[in-house]
């Protein structure tokens, strides 16, 4: 899995031209919104209605490069899996870990850190995603 998650951003690159995950969300037809949730811990999630009525929320309160992170990481979701339900409590460790490394493999670049994401744990990607929102 962990070799699908590597290729899959540039694959995205290629067939759409960008990385921008709300550039994504646009040509893809998932439907972005934004609310203000009062609980920091409320970054964001998708809802699948059915194929065609996809939907990311989003913490409004976040600073934008935090949006911009939460998108990538649902889009991770979306696109890794798409049939496991919503989980707001933080869900299986397994699906956050992997939509953490798609997220990275879309917005970072791997070659400023000393260690190759894919042989990061999830505790580490997720401080370098931290270190972007921050």
């Amino acid at each position: 899995m962990k070799q699908k998650i590597k290729k899959l951003p540039s694959f995205i690159d290629r067939n759409f031209g960008t990385k921008n995950p709300f550039e994504l969300c646009e040509l893809l037809g998932i439907n972005v919104r934004f609310k203000n949730y009062n609980i920091e811990a409320m970054k964001g999630y998708y809802t699948k209605l059915d194929d065609e009525n996809i939907f990311i929320y989003i913490n409004s309160n976040l600073n934008k490069r935090a949006q911009e992170i939460v998108c990538a990481h649902e889009l991770g979701h979306i696109f890794l899996h798409p049939n496991a339900g919503n989980h707001f409590n933080g869900g299986d460790v397994q699906r956050e870990y992997e939509a953490n490394l798609f997220a990275a493999y879309l917005l970072l670049n791997e070659s400023t850190y000393d260690i190759k994401f894919e042989n990061m744990n999830n505790y580490l990607l997720q401080q370098a995603i931290n270190d972007l929102i921050i």
